[in-house]
């Protein structure tokens, strides 16, 4: 698998939780992580069930 060092991920865009999980595996420190969308947090719960709490950790 690919390793990044800093991943963007457009919440908008995704089709699946599968690939938010893929995308979000490939970064190499989670403070490198960044998430984008039009309805930041609550886009990712309705469309890929997290937990807000989940979310909130990788903040």
């Amino acid at each position: 698998s690919a390793t990044i060092d800093c991943v963007g991920i457009h919440l908008d865009n995704m089709l699946s939780n599968g690939q938010l999980y893929v995308a979000m595996s490939r970064v190499r420190k989670i403070e490198d992580l960044y998430f984008f969308g039009a309805e930041m947090p609550l886009n990712i719960k309705r469309k890929f069930g997290a937990d807000i709490d989940a979310v909130e950790i990788v903040r």
